[in-house]
């Protein structure tokens, strides 16, 4: 009587390696993605794994490929790093511009203001008398009210077209 041969040891470990190396390629599939969803606590997280049942995913990605030149993998992040610190200066650039354009809009506000004040004090007419910086009290006469009329409305026409 001849007895049918068990199946060896060899040929099982086989049998288990193809189907474990059949199932390979779908877990490979999955840790290409990355998953962007939300914990209980609201914080946003990123993984390779699928997050727990129930929980809705907010973004699937495909991971990046692996750089096949590092070097030139280097090169192109410097490159667009580069670009991003140049865009970054150019912001501050534009900020640092509105700024004093603000600035420069209130102090020609408040430029406008005075010589409004003055215009309307100087055609008022009669004796005028102005203080100088250092103490000294000046008499205007109607020559000079007029020439300080023009260059106030001159003032007026700078500081007021806003």
């Amino acid at each position: 009587m001849t007895h049918a041969k068990k199946p060896g040891f060899v040929f099982i470990l086989l049998f288990g390696l193809t189907l474990v190396m059949a199932g390979t390629p779908g877990l490979a599939s999955d840790s290409d993605k990355i998953y962007k969803w939300l914990d209980q606590n609201g914080s946003i997280q990123y993984t390779q794994l699928p997050p727990p049942p129930g929980v809705q995913v907010l973004e699937i990605r495909d991971a990046p490929p692996p750089a096949n030149d590092p070097a030139a993998e280097r090169a192109r992040l410097q490159q667009e790093t580069d670009a991003m610190d140049e865009r970054m200066n150019e912001r501050q650039e534009a900020a640092a511009k509105a700024e004093l354009r603000a600035k420069n809009r209130e102090i020609r506000r408040k430029n406008c203001t005075i010589a409004t004040k003055n215009l309307s004090e100087l055609q008022q007419g009669g004796i005028k008398r102005y203080r100088t910086s250092d103490g000294e009290v000046l008499h205007l006469t109607e020559e000079d009210r007029q020439k300080r009329i023009a260059d106030t409305k001159k003032e007026i026409a700078e500081n007021c077209k806003d």
